[in-house]
């Protein structure tokens, strides 16, 4: 009979332990931001041990499911610094998040680079545009072109789509001069303003007179544009090669050569 009892407490011991084993309790709650109060959606949360992870909903809230004992809960939240909770849970448990914003600063950021100076503007008034700067106007279908950049010039309206007609202070296209190394350039437009009749290749800079006309530049009634052409190089040969869509080119610059009698 005594054997039979002792037979009947040992099931009915090893029967309530697989029950506490096998016993399952809720762990949930919602995240906050400590500073704001407001709850924080989008949050992920682990709970260990068992390596658990879920993400609060747009209300805040989390919940996980786990045996009972003790439990370690963190949190990673972008623009928020970590937090860890140890606890005891034997029974369902709620555990409420506060986390801090983390201010994150950068390291300082220096930006350099080669910037070209596209309009130079002389004390008395006239705008200085060189090749470099031409070729940095945008353009559409077309080479690049001293009379359009100067289009972009206040005081200036240009004229039809895609032609190279400048317009300065109300003048007409006519009325303004164009001297290249000091002589008259007749009809500067060329194709429609779809190629130029400037090279950039040997062209140094360019000056354009719409208020104050000089004496020796004078007979423009709206504007003077005077260009000036590179010179020969005193130390070597150079050449240089350009290709385009619609014009290609080859440049060659020989040593000035002077004769010593």
């Amino acid at each position: 009979m005594l054997k039979e009892a002792n037979i009947f407490l040992l099931i009915t011991f090893l029967f309530i332990n697989n029950g506490i084993k096998g016993q399952s309790i809720k762990i949930n709650g919602k995240l906050f931001d400590k500073d704001k109060g407001n709850t924080i959606s989008n949050g992920v949360i682990f709970l260990n041990p068992g390596n658990q992870v879920t993400t609060t909903d747009t209300k805040g809230e989390y919940s996980f499911t786990s045996p009972p004992g003790r439990k370690q809960i963190s949190t990673k939240v972008l623009g928020y610094n970590s937090a860890n909770i140890r606890f005891e849970a034997s029974s369902d448990t709620v555990i409420n998040i506060y986390v801090q914003i983390s201010p994150y600063e950068l390291n300082e950021v220096t930006i350099t680079g080669d910037s070209i100076k596209n309009v130079v503007v002389t004390p008395h008034g006239s705008f200085i545009i060189t090749p470099a700067a031409i070729r940095e106007t945008p353009k559409l279908f077309s080479e690049p072109d001293l009379l359009k950049s100067f289009q972009l010039l206040p005081g200036i309206v240009s004229g039809k789509d895609g032609t190279a007609d400048i317009y300065v202070r109300g003048g007409g296209t006519g009325q303004n001069i164009i001297l290249a190394n000091g002589c008259y350039f007749f009809l500067p437009n060329h194709l429609l303003g779809f190629a130029s009749p400037y090279d950039l290749d040997f062209l140094e800079s360019a000056e354009m007179f719409k208020d104050y006309f000089p004496s020796e530049l004078g007979g423009g009634a709206s504007s003077v544009i005077s260009l000036d052409f590179k010179k020969p190089h005193s130390d070597s040969l150079r050449a240089q090669l350009r290709l385009g869509l619609l014009s290609s080119g080859i440049t060659m610059r020989k040593p000035e050569i002077t004769v010593i009698e």
